[in-house]
């Protein structure tokens, strides 16, 4: 498989197109006639991002140390996100809201949505807390790998949420067939599954919102499904660079939605976290931020006191389904 050089390392050719290419162009065009406010890129830089920030060994293990019942004990957990606790519930490709799983463990459900080769199963790796091709997640650099729905558990003592790994979007290694099944699939799931809590939009820094984003998070707030966009490969830029794409893509919003920041103020991207999967920077307060949004509108519930208002319905009809069928008026009087 060949391979060419771009965005500071080597991309597959058959998982690149002109699309692709222009985007990038001129999103980083755009990008360079962003003046940065110093607070955002204080921000970005105490965060470690950026092509110059890089943070080494932000994936190795670390050593906790406890005393349960006299006994010395050592729990090795890593030093970002999910501590290294991550599994895989299950894959599935349907088209109905009727034939997606419901797990027994119910928890906050999150997707991850995006164009192909954006980084999205990377990410779930970077969220369970190890480094990318070391999770629970399969990747790959060929555009269009995942095909189906993948469900993961992660967090452990108590499991924090489950996240949902969406194929992509765009251009993809794949038949006219496939990616029209996929997308077909996706927003069946986004607008037909009652356990889920929001969506992560996945955006590639060096490439910006693009038409099937913005059709995308059109869709969601059709929909009245919470969104949060998430700029991937944030090791790619620099820091001045990477502030200047989340500026771009802010002004992109703002076009769609309104609601425009305050200017220069580091707080006023709410919608937007920048995180780095290859070296771990801001995946730590992107997980903070992740579970605190899931066990904001946590409720008592029968099933799961980490359940939230959102997935009542979802235990209503998993209690229904595991109901035995009723018994006929005829046979019961016999």
């Amino acid at each position: 498989m060949g391979y060419l050089h771009g965005r500071n390392k080597k991309e597959r050719i058959d998982s690149v197109n002109v699309e692709m290419l222009e985007n990038r162009r001129d999103h980083l065009a755009r990008c360079a006639e962003m003046d940065v406010p110093v607070a955002l890129l204080n921000r970005l830089e105490s965060l470690g991002l950026g092509t110059k920030r890089r943070r080494h060994n932000v994936f190795s293990t670390v050593t906790n140390k406890a005393i349960i019942n006299n006994i010395d004990m050592e729990d090795k957990i890593t030093a970002t996100a999910a501590g290294g606790h991550g599994v895989m519930l299950t894959s599935a490709a349907a088209v109905s809201s009727e034939d997606w799983p419901l797990f027994a463990h119910l928890l906050p459900e999150v997707a991850f949505a995006g164009h192909s080769n954006s980084g999205k199963s990377t990410l779930v790796n970077a969220m369970v807390g190890v480094p990318p091709r070391h999770g629970p997640a399969s990747v790959s650099d060929r555009a269009g790998w995942t095909d189906q729905i993948c469900f993961y558990k992660l967090g452990k003592r108590p499991p924090k949420v489950t996240l949902a790994d969406l194929p992509g979007y765009g251009f993809a290694v794949a038949s006219p067939k496939d990616i029209k099944f996929w997308k077909i699939m996706t927003r069946s799931y986004l607008s037909g599954r009652l356990c889920l809590s929001f969506a992560c939009v996945l955006v590639d820094c060096t490439r910006g919102l693009c038409a099937s984003d913005t059709d995308l998070l059109r869709f969601l707030h059709s929909k009245k499904v919470a969104w949060h966009i998430v700029l991937t490969k944030a090791d790619l830029l620099s820091a001045v660079e990477l502030a200047q794409s989340i500026l771009v893509v802010q002004e992109g919003l703002n076009k769609i939605f309104g609601a425009a920041p305050r200017e220069g103020h580091a707080a006023s991207y709410p919608n937007i976290s920048p995180v780095s999967a290859s070296t771990g920077a801001g995946i730590a307060g992107f997980w903070t931020m992740l579970c605190s949004w899931t066990e904001r509108d946590a409720v008592a519930s029968s099933s799961s006191s980490t359940a939230v208002k959102e997935h009542r319905n979802a235990n209503a009809m998993r209690r229904a389904q595991a109901r035995p069928p009723p018994v006929a008026a005829g046979r019961a009087a016999r």
